[in-house]
């Protein structure tokens, strides 16, 4: 029987390490052990708990880890004792089979317990005398360690999962927090871009900065890169109230080197100084961190707020300096598109203002006073007189900035050393600093000064000249860009405006040679066209027409017809009577052909080939037309030595071309005419049609007037070609 006193106390343990505590030294007692040891685990074995504890156990792992790795069976509940060791027993109590918790335990040696002998080399099972309750025991045992294993599980996990849980928690409490300033943002942006000039900006974002960060006083500073000056805008006082800084003027270096390293690098947007000096109008008043949040452009740095912790004396956190970087960059954009709107606005009203101007110096007066809306203090426009070589006055700006009429004023370029150099760099645009200010050419200040070439299309047409004597606030690289830009708008004027004048003058006399031109050019497009279908030579239509018009016609129904002609031996004629003797050959030859094609397209093929296309109501006429050109040598009567005639003759081939395209229609008249060619010359071949049951049949029509022996010639040719297989020729005596 099972000792129930005992298990009830192995019951009532509340975890694994109290109920190894109490049940160890009572399981040594049922299983009659001197030492038990529990351990975790088969291939790596880890020691869980022993007794007695101040035992030497090393020789005992080491027995039972040479068992556990030797593969020995070790099944939950049955009792094991190793072979060599008969008083050292083993006994797998639960777990899984990766790391099952195995109780090993030791007898003495007197014990009646060794009589079990080991059946094999493994184990065997021991005595069964009380052996059910020992198994029992050790079942019962096994299945607390197990519930004790199971509880720790459960509680770590009801852990893990009540740890996510508050993470999520938290995750959910920081995206409601960030959705909340995202919504805050997007309403100080929609705030933001209803500023119509920079200067509301500057003011509603150092406030709204005060509102974002409770108890941190703001400022706002512009920061110009090309000169290295700092100007104030608008800060915090010491009572937390909106002050106007825009008299505050410093530069860049006189400030902290940390804060100057960030102004230089390229990414650094935020930089925080604890236990800093705190100052108002250079003044220390308290300590504690103070900040940099720079605004940046494409270029670099344009900007930065200036903040600290003097009335609040709070750290800031860093999910308030995410949202400062945001801000920041939330201004800078506003800012930027800010500018350049302002800057396009200034440009188009200053050109349309200007352009309305009825006169050049009504244009100057209104460019100065743009220049004055800029924010400069004074402004004066020149103009150049290239005859007399000197800068005439248009408008400027007296000693308290109030506009004038500066006609009278006339200046030596030569003179000053500023002005020379803008008479031959085109794009001349210089700020000088510390530089002497002048009216009325006395010397009244010093300041900055900004001169201006105004040069368009490589001619120089005057100065623009401007200074801060009233005010002295630095000339912002904004400021420069902006006139630099408007200097090119009001040089392009002055020279729309001069050369009005020379318009006007030449606008009637243009009128009446554009009509005069355009009739020329009308009369010379005609010839262009009538030169471009005409050969320059005989004054027929060229290869160009005639491949335009077969394609017209050979579209239509029904076909034309076509003669190729060429003259024979013209090389020879060429070769005795020189090219000139030529040129009036192929001129006389043209006529007589445009003469007898009357109604037809002549055309001149290129060297002695012409061409005769025929259309097709002039076809019932063709023999008339054929017999024409027969007796056609006879009326011109060139002589031609080097021709067996003695006269200039020429062949010529005929075709027809129904059913043809003109592709065909050519190329059959082509081989008419080298038919012609091989027949002695001084003919026209007429390719036949087929008729059926016949071979084609192709006419040869030559002049009436051959002399005997020129006759008896071209017989020979004739039959020497029918000798040679070509087709027959007819000689027609009529012509026809």
């Amino acid at each position: 029987m099972l000792p129930h006193g005992m298990l009830q106390q192995w019951i009532l343990a509340y975890d694994q390490p109290s109920l190894l505590d109490s049940a160890l030294p009572e399981l040594a007692l049922v299983l009659n052990a001197s030492h038990c040891w529990l351990f975790v685990g088969l291939e790596e074995s880890q020691p869980l708990a022993s007794w007695p504890q101040d035992a030497d156990h090393q020789a005992l792992f080491s027995h039972a880890d040479l068992l556990l790795k030797n593969h020995v069976l070790v099944q939950s509940g049955i009792l094991h004792t190793l072979n060599n060791q008969p008083n050292l027993h083993i006994c797998r109590l639960s777990g899984n089979s990766a790391q099952p918790r195995i109780l090993v335990w030791q007898t003495p040696e007197n014990s009646n317990r060794d009589s079990a002998q080991a059946a094999d080399l493994s184990t065997t099972e021991l005595s069964t005398t009380d052996l059910s309750t020992q198994v029992a025991v050790l079942l019962f045992f096994g299945q607390l360690l197990q519930k004790h294993h199971d509880d720790s599980q459960a509680t770590s996990e009801r852990g893990r999962r009540d740890l996510q849980e508050a993470m999520l928690a938290n995750q959910l409490n920081d995206l409601r927090n960030q959705v909340n300033t995202i919504r805050e943002l997007q309403q100080l942006m929609s705030a933001m871009m209803l500023c119509r000039e920079p200067e509301e900006l500057y003011k509603l974002a150092v406030e709204q900065l005060r509102t974002i960060l409770p108890g941190c006083r703001s400022a706002l500073m512009l920061y110009d890169p090309a000169t290295g000056q700092v100007q104030g805008t608008f800060g915090t006082d010491n009572e937390g109230n909106t002050a106007d800084e825009r008299h505050i003027i410093y530069n860049y270096h006189d400030q902290t080197s940390e804060f100057n390293q960030a102004l230089r690098s390229q990414d650094q947007e935020l930089v925080i100084k604890d236990n800093a000096p705190l100052y108002t109008q250079h003044t220390i008043v308290g300590v504690g961190w103070n900040a940099m949040v720079i605004l940046r452009d494409e270029n670099g740095p344009i900007a930065w707020f200036a903040l600290d912790n003097l009335l609040s004396q709070r750290p800031l956190t860093a999910a308030q300096q995410v949202l400062l970087i945001t801000f920041s960059r939330m201004v800078s954009s506003v800012l930027v598109q800010m500018l350049r709107e302002k800057q396009l606005r200034f440009l188009h009203e200053g050109l349309l203002a200007m352009a309305e101007a009825d006169n050049l110096l009504l244009a100057c007066k209104v460019a100065v006073e743009k220049i004055k809306a800029l924010g400069v203090d004074r402004a004066a426009i020149l103009l150049w007189d290239p005859e007399q070589q000197m800068l005439r006055g248009t408008y400027g700006c007296d000693e308290i900035g109030q506009l004038r009429n500066e006609q009278a004023l006339t200046i030596d370029p030569y003179a000053d050393p500023v002005i020379v150099p803008m008479l031959t760099e085109q794009d001349y645009f210089k700020v000088r600093r510390d530089a002497p200010l002048f009216n009325d050419l006395h010397l009244i200040g010093i300041g900055w000064h900004l001169s201006a070439g105004l040069w368009h299309c490589g001619r120089f047409y005057g100065a623009i000249f401007a200074d801060n004597l009233l005010s002295r606030r630095v000339m912002t690289s904004h400021q420069q860009t902006i006139l630099h830009l408007f200097s090119a708008v009001v040089a392009s004027l002055m020279a729309r405006f001069q050369s009005e004048q020379q318009l006007r003058q030449l606008n009637l006399s243009l009128d009446n040679q554009v009509q005069t031109r355009t009739q020329e050019l009308n009369e010379a497009n005609q010839r262009l066209l009538e030169l471009s279908y005409h050969d320059p030579l005989t004054g027929l239509f060229n290869r160009r027409y005639f491949d335009q018009v077969i394609s017209e016609w050979m579209a239509q129904t029904p076909a034309p017809g076509l003669i190729l002609i060429d003259i024979d031996a013209f090389k020879a004629f060429n070769d005795i009577y020189g090219h000139p003797a030529g040129d009036e050959c192929l001129r006389a030859f043209a006529d007589a052909l445009k003469a007898a094609g009357r109604g037809c397209v002549v055309s001149r093929m290129g060297g002695e080939e012409f061409s005769i296309l025929i259309p097709a109501d002039l076809l019932p006429q063709l023999d008339i037309l054929i017999g024409e050109l027969m007796n056609l040598t006879e009326q011109i009567s060139i002589p031609h030595r080097g021709s067996p005639f003695g006269i200039l003759t020429f062949s010529a081939g005929y075709a027809s071309g129904e059913g043809k395209n003109s592709t065909e229609l050519y190329r059959n008249a082509d081989q008419a005419l080298y038919q012609a060619k091989q027949r002695g010359r001084h003919c026209l071949v007429q390719a036949g049609t087929a008729r059926s049951g016949q071979a084609k049949l192709a006419h040869t029509h030559r002049p009436a007037t051959l002399t005997d022996s020129n006759q008896q010639q071209a017989n020979q040719r004739q039959s020497a070609a029918l000798t040679d297989g070509q087709e027959n020729a007819l000689p027609l005596a009529s012509g026809t």
